[in-house]
């Protein structure tokens, strides 16, 4: 036998040797396996899971630990918040709340902190981590405990934080407000609300007790969100070709342009799990080209405001595409649509 015939070999029989022991540690002691990839799990009963090539191992958020073959499927016990939430610090014991005590923030914590945190924002229009929104949405209308951190910029420019917490045992929701950052308050202080009921009503996300319209009417809501141009179970992908022959033109009305990158071959919409294109989405609108741009752009984090005007180019890796909305002092509002790795100097 060749010599580097044997030592590879060797090499896979202790790494076959060293699996097999990894797996039988992780099922008899209820442990991670040794080599893994850890997932953690945003809400819920499951905190994370350990994969490991043969078993999982999951941390639940009640603290239970369970170690199984991947080929099975478990499910962590429902962890059930029986405390009632009377305080700030009743409201920072939850396992939801625990590790993100408001309190705990820098004096100077700003809007740039709070997208390096990535947490769900609300500044100057701008929507970042749309998608921590739809998640605390979809649980709070399934009556499961979840939990959103918010950030709000105000006219001046300042932040106000937001904790908004809804716990099923007791079907109500709990929100801390921070406005120590905010400069034109009077009350400078964080201070705990309970809400019974939570409702999107023109464009706004809505927090009141007993009867919607008289609250309305008493001017006893708490407007929280303002969220224009923001539609749920709304997604946008593109399909890609091996072309690279510039921009073309894709749509136009009487104040805007729409242009694809030449290896773009179609900008699909997903709209209430049907696909349509970004052409018959603005045609069978109700809205503007501007109104339906902002809403493919509030799922897109801004990457750059140039100073010719205020063009603002937006990016998503993950989405791979970039959209450029003019908007110069010369009057350019035309929108260019690329993918991410487009290179876009400033002279374009």
């Amino acid at each position: 036998m060749k010599k580097g015939l044997k030592i590879t070999l060797i090499v896979i029989s202790v790494l076959f040797t060293f699996i097999v022991l990894d797996t039988i540690q992780a099922l008899v002691f209820n442990n991670s396996p040794i080599l893994k990839l850890r997932e953690f799990i945003n809400g819920g009963n499951t905190y994370y899971i350990d994969k490991g090539l043969f078993v999982n191992h999951y941390y639940c958020a009640n603290k239970e630990e369970k170690t199984i073959f991947k080929n099975k499927k478990y499910a962590c016990s429902k962890l059930v918040i029986t405390e009632e939430i009377k305080t700030i610090d009743n409201f920072y014991n939850t396992y939801l709340t625990k590790n993100n005590d408001i309190r705990k923030l820098k004096e100077n914590y700003n809007i740039d902190d709070a997208i390096k945190d990535n947490i769900f924002i609300e500044a100057n229009g701008i929507i970042y981590n749309s998608n921590l929104y739809d998640e605390f949405m979809n649980n709070y209308l399934d009556k499961n405990d979840t939990y959103l951190r918010i950030a709000r910029t105000t006219v001046e420019g300042d932040i106000i934080l937001y904790d908004l917490l809804f716990l099923e045992n007791t079907d109500k929701l709990y929100l801390v407000i921070d406005n120590t950052r905010d400069e034109f308050s009077s009350d400078k202080e964080i201070k705990l609300q309970e809400y019974e009921k939570l409702i999107e009503y023109n464009n706004e996300t809505i927090l009141y007790n007993g009867d919607f319209q008289e609250s309305l009417e008493k001017t006893k809501t708490y407007n929280l969100l303002y969220l224009e141009n923001y539609i749920h179970n709304f997604d946008f992908s593109i399909t890609k070709t091996n072309e690279d022959t510039g921009f073309k033109s894709y749509y136009k009305d009487r104040e805007r342009e729409i242009f694809l990158s030449g290896d773009i071959n179609e900008f699909n919409i997903f709209l209430d799990n049907k696909q349509i294109t970004l052409k018959e989405y603005i045609t069978n609108s109700n809205k503007t080209l501007e109104e339906c741009i902002k809403t493919i752009t509030n799922k897109l984090n801004p990457d750059a405001i140039l100073n010719d005007g205020g063009t603002i180019i937006y990016k998503s890796q993950t989405k791979d595409v970039m959209i450029i909305v003019k908007n110069t002092i010369e009057g350019n509002k035309d929108i260019y649509i690329c993918p991410y790795s487009v290179y876009y100097t400033l002279n374009e």
